[in-house]
């Protein structure tokens, strides 16, 4: 009984090796998580109060699933303003090693005082997966 039991696991050990170096996985919902999708991040337009500026912000998409992404305006690490949110649509193609499929999203904001800023685009489910441009406001 023991034997078959140390069989049985080493079996499975084993095929679980396997597996996972055939790139294959065990769930979606796992992957989701660690996609970095988040490809580059520009700032457009005059850094001066009240005037209008906008994030540009470019993607890449591998993976099946739709990945929500968030621009915040911060300031000494508080968020002072939401800038824009969107969703990453999930690639038809559905593998990791596919092609990337490339996307941007444009968020027009205005900050209304100057000072110093940070523009922070991340991905919600894992905020570490994240771009940062520093922005400088002047007055009117």
């Amino acid at each position: 009984m023991f034997s078959i039991r140390w069989s049985v696991l080493l079996a499975s050990l084993g095929l679980g090796l396997v597996a996972g170096g055939c790139g294959i996985r065990t769930g979606i919902g796992s992957d989701a998580k660690y996609q970095q999708p988040l490809a580059a991040m520009r700032v457009i337009g005059t850094p001066a109060a009240g005037q209008p500026l906008q994030v540009e912000l470019d993607y890449q998409q591998t993976y099946p699933v739709n990945i929500d992404v968030e621009c915040d305006l911060d300031q000494n690490s508080e968020v002072v303003q939401t800038i824009g949110s969107d969703v990453v649509p999930g690639s038809p193609q559905a593998r990791p090693d596919a092609t990337p499929i490339p996307g941007k999203f444009i968020f027009p904001f205005q900050v209304q005082a100057a000072g110093s800023y940070q523009v922070v685009c991340f991905t919600p489910a894992d905020v570490e997966n994240k771009l940062k441009s520093s922005l400088s406001v002047a007055a009117r």
